[in-house]
């Protein structure tokens, strides 16, 4: 789930290939993105004030294209190295552009949960729709059971199990920005069995979400995610913040129902700040600890740790996952810890 939006700036780049062979170099897009979003189930956001323009910078990327159709509705498949897309978008430069950009979050999905790559090799299902119209007859189809929900979302997308849905947005650049964030949503999902916490969840997807293509490589910058440090800022000089503890227990989903759009964009940005806070932070002191709770997310460790962090805790029957967790990897004086990071909150409202 995603409240998203940010300001930064976009260019994407890469070659198509077709069954292996050399294709036309392609163009890559820049984007502005500038402004604040609505409140979203699964899916991200943002509005853009400037068109994306694409132009030629060549970057590798191994695509197989064929055709596929919706509903009448004609459209293409993309297969990658990761990745199999569908889509009906009629934008043949964003539609073109997705390999490399998807494969580029791909890699730094990767960069922080190292799957072996024995583990990778069937591809991810990625759905992008010309129109909500189509998105919403595909969930309707798809997730019967869940589409009541799924279509409250504004805008955007959702990801359903390693499953990512999405539609095309006002600008290229708001469509790009559903898949960094959800992609990281499906890339958990199919690697991970064990339910993860909302704001580990989130707070990755989040930190995932900040991207530079000024050249030829994406470059991914989490530490300067700037909607999410707008709405820090603004949290901050309206005294929102929400409480350590109160963030480790929040469900994504429960800050949907209660409809506060304020209150979604604190959340997902401390919960984006509290992932940098644990890499970056306090001279790094929580990074050793953050990456061995990475690593143990993929053989389930961590369910089991956090299941024994909840049986000595002060009252195991109201101990929540989330929270039993953070402690056994960050320590239980989450007082002393709290008063770090919201240290680190005013820092990054200064930047």
């Amino acid at each position: 789930m995603n409240h998203y939006g940010r300001q930064t700036m976009i260019r994407s780049s890469t070659r198509r290939d077709h069954s292996g062979s050399a294709g036309r170099p392609w163009s890559s897009s820049t984007i502005h993105v500038r402004s604040a979003a609505a409140l979203l189930v699964a899916g991200a956001m943002c509005f853009l004030t400037s068109a994306c323009k694409l132009s030629d910078t060549p970057t590798c990327v191994r695509v197989t294209e064929e055709d596929w159709s919706y509903r009448g509705a004609a459209g293409v498949r993309l297969i990658t190295d990761h990745f199999d897309i569908r889509t009906t978008l009629r934008d043949d430069e964003l539609r073109s552009a997705l390999p490399a950009f998807i494969e580029a979050c791909h890699a730094q999905y990767a960069s922080l949960v190292r799957v072996p790559e024995a583990e990778s090799t069937s591809r991810l299902d990625v759905f992008l729709f010309q129109s909500r119209h189509e998105w919403e007859q595909f969930t309707r189809t798809r997730f019967p059971q869940r589409q009541a929900v799924y279509r409250r979302i504004r805008s955007g997308g959702y990801t359903a199990g390693d499953v990512c849905v999405c539609y095309a947005l006002r600008d290229r650049g708001q469509t790009l920005g559903v898949i960094a964030h959800e992609g990281m949503h499906q890339y958990l999902s199919r690697h991970i069995s064990a339910p993860l916490p909302a704001w580990l969840n989130e707070g990755l997807a989040t930190y995932c979400e900040a991207v530079d293509l000024a050249g030829n490589t994406p470059r991914f910058t989490p530490q300067h995610n700037l909607f999410r440090m707008n709405s820090l800022r603004e949290a901050l000089a309206e005294g929102r913040l929400i409480p350590l503890g109160e963030l480790l227990n929040t469900d994504a989903g429960t800050i949907l129902t209660q409809g506060e759009s304020q209150r979604t964009r604190t959340y997902y940005a401390q919960s984006w700040a509290l992932i940098a806070y644990l890499r970056h932070g306090a001279d790094r002191s929580y990074a050793g600890r953050f990456d061995n709770l990475l690593a143990d997310l993929l053989d389930g460790s961590f369910q089991i740790n956090a299941q024994a962090a909840r049986l000595t805790a002060d009252s195991p029957a109201t101990a929540t996952t989330g929270e039993s967790l953070f402690r056994f990897y960050f320590g239980d004086d989450v007082s002393a810890f709290e008063a770090g990071y919201v240290a680190y909150l005013h820092e990054v409202a200064l930047m």
